[in-house]
């Protein structure tokens, strides 16, 4: 008999308040504990000893091939306005179908980050982390699989400035920095340790591209000059992933270093300019 904890018996899904979804085709993940899992120890005189664990924030991560987006395309994945948090995901399970405590329930999610990234040969993927305000052991009933096809390589467009510069990869970054707070008020037995809240940082949007033409950037100005991104992909089925960088301020790149290879070796001229670029969460 297969291990249990294959993939073919595993599951990752969320509600938005209407039943469970899918995520999108899920290639790793975890759901657990993202801090808090050590036990503080307290010695005294006379041999006493007393131990005690501190707060826990659950919450996870999975990696996934794009099919759908649904937590791309709202306010889910970053904030509407300043100093308010994403919106709300009510819950999110993962683990053992249909095994008593195999599975793990978490409600009262939020998306910390998103990383969207693509590759010649690979398709789109998109990687979530998430916090939560309380985290239970379930049997999890598996969600319908997303039927829609992933978004594949060759039907991608990637823009600098309105310029191709023929690129070889890219990930683009979206962090919300968000953090768990935790009080001394008493909360409901078997969730003590669980956060009161989850509050808002400071949103980050950052680039990363390999690129094949010069791109141009002169990194010696005081004050280097902000571009614009722009990536469109398709999936065969009518349906089209845009990311579009152009109601922003754009991006301030940082470095684009010039590469020295063998006399014949592929790879003269390909360029990888991180372009790290920090605002508040009015973006």
């Amino acid at each position: 008999m297969p291990s249990a904890w294959v993939g073919l018996n595993q599951c990752a899904q969320y509600s938005l308040g209407g039943g469970y979804v899918s995520f999108d085709q899920v290639v790793s993940g975890e759901m657990g504990h993202n801090e808090g899992d050590d036990i503080n120890h307290y010695d005294g005189i006379g041999g006493q000893y007393a131990k005690c664990r501190p707060g826990v924030a659950p919450g996870g991560n999975v990696e996934t091939l794009l099919q759908d987006g649904i937590l791309l395309g709202s306010n889910y994945a970053r904030r509407s306005a300043v100093e308010l948090l994403p919106d709300e995901i009510g819950a999110i399970q993962g683990g053992l179908m249909n095994v008593a405590g195999g599975g793990k329930t978490q409600t009262g999610c939020y998306i910390d980050s998103v990383e969207i990234s693509c590759e010649v040969g690979e398709p789109v993927r998109v990687s979530y982390t998430w916090l939560a305000l309380s985290e239970t052991a379930d049997i999890i009933a598996p969600a319908d699989l997303c039927a829609t096809p992933i978004f594949c390589w060759q039907t991608g467009q990637l823009e600098i400035d309105s310029s191709e510069f023929l690129c070889q990869s890219f990930t683009f970054t979206l962090k919300n920095n968000l953090r768990p707070v935790f009080s001394l008020d008493a909360g409901v037995v078997g969730s003590m340790r669980c956060p009161d809240a989850i509050v808002p940082g400071i949103m980050e949007v950052s680039l990363s591209a390999e690129v094949r033409d010069e791109s141009g950037i002169d990194l010696m100005a005081d004050r280097p000059s902000a571009i614009q991104f722009h990536f469109e992909a398709g999936n065969g089925s009518g349906r089209t992933l845009v990311i579009d960088t152009s109601s922003s301020a754009g991006l301030n790149p940082t470095s684009a270093p010039v590469r020295f290879v063998g006399g014949s070796d592929d790879g003269d001229g390909i360029q990888r300019p991180p372009f790290p670029f920090v605002v508040h969460s009015s973006l």
